[in-house]
């Protein structure tokens, strides 16, 4: 395991040792291999996708690593609900160097906005959201944006 990952952990056990098993379950086995078959199949679309929202990030990691070894992203934003997830994922994103990151905190169902620079949109959190129409009905993307749907039981 790359060591930043420990390094993560020791941030995390110093700051929120009630929440450790959360951050462990981020990185479990499972979610890595679930994170990894997600790139794998974009790779199979011939984009190099540079802006990305990523809905229900929690804390971003590994994802948002796995992402990088693949793609030259410009932009990459963490939208969640919890507030603690994002502001997990902002400090991760100093470990592993990736000035690129973004988070924000709001409520994908009724927060809108125009995202025509978006490239790809990951919601590795589906089973927990409405179904991406509703959450994307008051939000204006391109007409050539990726949309990939996980859910975060993927390989059970």
């Amino acid at each position: 395991m790359d060591s930043r990952y420990s390094e993560c952990l020791g941030w995390f056990y110093r700051r929120y040792p009630d929440k450790i098993k959360d951050y462990i379950q981020s990185v479990s086995p499972k979610q890595i291999a679930c994170k990894q078959w997600l790139v794998d199949q974009l790779i199979e679309i011939p984009h190099d996708f540079k802006n990305i929202h990523l809905y229900g990030g929690w804390f971003g990691y590994p994802l948002i690593d796995v992402l990088n070894k693949q793609y030259s992203i410009d932009i990459l934003t963490n939208i969640d609900c919890d507030k603690f997830a994002t502001s997990v994922c902002f400090n991760f994103k100093n470990y592993f160097n990736h000035h690129f990151v973004k988070t924000s905190t709001q409520d994908l169902v009724t927060t809108g906005g125009i995202y025509k620079e978006v490239d790809l949109v990951i919601n590795t959190s589906s089973e927990h959201m409405p179904d991406l129409p509703e959450l994307i009905n008051n939000k204006s993307y391109n007409k050539s944006c990726v949309f990939a749907l996980q859910s975060t039981t993927c390989f059970t």
